[in-house]
């Protein structure tokens, strides 16, 4: 017996090619919630929302999100060893990175005027651990920015540290004494140091109970007033730092007052601190006084020469362990001469930072994490010499002019605003050439886009924009002189170096590229804007003498030395990074009446990298996140396609058995089973059983 299914069929088709459709709009649904996901995780815009919705889940929601962002270094450690797939390796209780140190190898050739020669050692390995605290919630659901404080502190890394690594720490090498050089820094200053040793000398000499007399006694001072203000200002003033200002004061207005007698004008006085003094007064002490500065001079610099460790280079240069060099678990140094104790390069002691940070889509492309408060300030006065802080315990406490221009303290810390796909919510993106900016401790680091590049993660393929550094940006402003104010600091710097003495204590400290090399910078021109020439190449000064005998020194890898940041594009996640800088100390900036012959010279204290890179498996899901809307683009319109193909073919099919049938209707002929299984052209049965 025959029977006809083919009205079955036709609705089958019809149902399944309607069912692909279905499918290829639910595909359609999916990776719009994708976008929207994606575009989620660029922002954090409240810190309690557990809303979500889409494929990527939970994380998406705007509680989780803040979670995460507000995870201890421990923490994220924690979690990176919970995860499966990822290896001890690819987890580390903190971000790793790298320090090498240099030592003076010829201190006593450069007091002499020769050249600077330097050997590296190292590599040091330490982990930086970072803590947010202070974090105001209700200030970051009402205004969509992130203000905390984050706490940043430094540990040995026990997988990385050898032997060698640890002992290093311990050994002694020669360096440009921070306390002298800064001392020194300013003109002048030497004389005025000069004079407190003379001071020095007197209080080491005289028995305590003749100490209030010294003033007439050697200086011919009249008693009273005058010798008691002498006393107290120069003597009996415990703070080294406070006798040396007096002192400072004192020959500024002597200086001051001998000018406008030479020019007929006698009602001038000079200041033994607060008290006023004739100017003939002034400059018979000055005189007395420096005809006393040889003999202290010597007596003062071999009284202290073994304590200093450098020979006859004391005191600008000075022996020290590693790790009081670099601050290493609170490690410091003291400076003979000064008795300044606590002395350190500050590269491992602990960091706080006060931030304000815009974290909300409401910003647009600012929104993904610019800062716009840095240490609670828009700006740092400090960068500008013609700026006066009106308030010392705030950077931004100067009134902006035409010769005052602060530094502002604007820029992205880490995640960029992602392309999205070109899908709408998505940003511009960073072609090759496209600049962006950083900050990084307050400094500006311009990087520059590359392009963008496939990296191969096992299985799969991930494009990533490569971004390398631009610039640093120097203070370059009125180096000419024709402008209002004062020179910028960096007028008179190497183009390969960036003053941030000022950021330092007025240090005379430079941040620069490792050995000075400007290749590592993409537009090393840049810097140069501003500067009519280069007062000296810093490498013309210094000659360095690289580490070896380990993996690290002997790799030639260009990548070692290079500032880098690797960006997943759609999302403008950063997934892998270094930032390698080199921290120098600046000797003879100024004529010396001590070390005459000793030249100008940046001279190289450390290098510091720090480095990040994701796990394998974060590289593959954001390899597998960033390949979906492509895949699932091309099976929503294949699945699309089909389902209305079949739904176009089962329509047809119903259409031609209903024209048979009323054909045979018309023409009175009674009705079989089979004569609803007929093809249209030829009435032949389509399916029998």
């Amino acid at each position: 017996m025959r029977t006809c299914v083919g009205l079955s069929v036709a609705c089958c088709i019809i149902s399944l090619g309607l069912t692909g459709v279905a499918f290829a709009l639910f595909i359609a649904e999916k990776r719009k919630q994708l976008f929207d996901n994606v575009n989620d995780l660029m922002f954090i815009d409240n810190t309690e929302q557990t809303f979500f919705q889409g494929p990527i889940g939970e994380a998406t929601s705007e509680r989780e999100q803040f979670q995460k962002w507000a995870q201890s270094s421990h923490d994220m450690y924690k979690e990176c060893l919970r995860e499966e797939g990822n290896t001890k390796e690819e987890c580390t209780d903190g971000r790793p990175f790298l320090v090498t140190v240099f030592n003076v190898t010829n201190a006593f050739d450069v007091v002499m005027g020769e050249k600077v020669k330097v050997q590296e050692f190292g590599p040091l390995h330490f982990l930086e651990r970072e803590l947010k605290t202070s974090v105001d919630k209700a200030y970051w659901d009402q205004t969509g920015i992130a203000k905390f404080q984050s706490t940043k502190t430094y540990a040995l890394d026990e997988q990385r540290c050898t032997l060698a690594c640890r002992a290093l720490l311990k050994a002694e090498i020669v360096v440009p004494n921070p306390v002298w050089n800064a001392l020194v820094a300013a003109p002048g200053v030497e004389l005025a140091f000069a004079i407190a040793l003379v001071h020095v000398g007197i209080i080491k000499a005289t028995p305590q109970d003749q100490l209030p007399f010294v003033g007439v006694d050697l200086f011919n001072l009249i008693a009273g007033a005058e010798n008691d203000a002498f006393v107290s200002t120069f003597l009996t003033e415990p703070d080294m730092m406070r006798r040396l200002a007096a002192i400072g004061a004192f020959l500024a207005t002597t200086k001051g007052a001998l000018s406008a007698m030479m020019a007929g004008d006698l009602s001038k006085t000079c200041l033994l601190g607060a008290h006023a003094m004739p100017v003939s007064r002034c400059v018979a002490l000055l005189k007395a006084t420096q005809q006393a500065v040889p003999k202290a001079w010597r007596l003062a610099t071999t009284a202290t020469r073994p304590s200093y460790g450098a020979g006859l280079a004391n005191p600008v240069f000075i022996r020290v362990t590693v790790e009081q060099l670099l601050g290493f678990d609170g490690s410091s140094f003291m400076d003979p001469l000064t008795r300044m104790s606590g002395v350190n390069f500050a590269a491992l002691t602990p960091y706080i930072e006060q931030s304000e940070l815009l974290m909300a889509s409401k910003f647009g492309e600012r929104g993904t994490s610019y800062y716009a408060k840095f240490n609670n300030a828009i700006v740092d006065c400090r960068f500008d010499r013609d700026c006066t802080l009106e308030d010392a315990s705030r950077i931004d406490s100067c009134e902006p002019s035409s010769a005052c221009t602060p530094h502002s303290l604007g820029g992205y810390k880490m995640q960029l605003p992602g392309r999205l796909w070109g899908e709408a919510g998505g940003f511009p993106g960073y072609p090759a050439g496209k600049v962006f900016q950083m900050l990084v401790k307050g400094l500006h680091v311009s990087m520059v886009s590359k392009g963008e590049f496939d990296m191969d993660i096992g299985q799969f393929a991930l494009k990533y924009t490569r971004f390398l550094l631009s610039n640093i940006k120097r203070r370059t402003e009125n180096c000419n002189g024709t402008g209002p104010g004062s020179k910028g600091f960096d007028c008179d710097s190497p183009y390969s170096a960036v003053y941030i003495g000022h950021m330092a204590g007025d240090k005379p400290l430079y941040l620069s590229v490792p050995y000075f090399n400007g290749d590592l910078m993409q537009n090393p021109g840049e810097v140069q804007v501003g500067q009519d020439s280069e007062p000296y190449s810093a490498l013309s000064r210094v000659e360095i003498t690289p580490c070896t005998g380990n993996s690290w020194c002997n790799d030639t890898d260009p990548l070692r030395d290079l500032l880098y940041m690797y960006v997943e594009p759609e999302s403008g996640i950063p997934f892998a990074g270094q930032n390698p800088t080199q921290i120098n100390l600046r000797i003879g900036r100024h004529a010396s009446s001590y070390f005459p012959q000793m030249r100008d010279a940046i001279v190289p204290i450390y290098t510091k990298r720090s480095m990040v890179s994701a796990p394998q498996r974060t590289l593959q899901v954001l390899a597998k996140m960033q390949a979906t809307p492509a895949n699932s683009h091309q099976l929503f319109w294949v699945i699309l396609l089909g389902g209305v193909i079949l739904s176009a073919h089962g329509v047809c099919v119903l259409a031609c058995f209903w024209h048979r049938r009323q054909k045979i209707v018309q023409a009175d002929m009674p009705l079989g089973p089979e004569d609803m299984c007929v093809k249209c052209n030829n009435a032949r049965p389509i399916l029998r059983l």
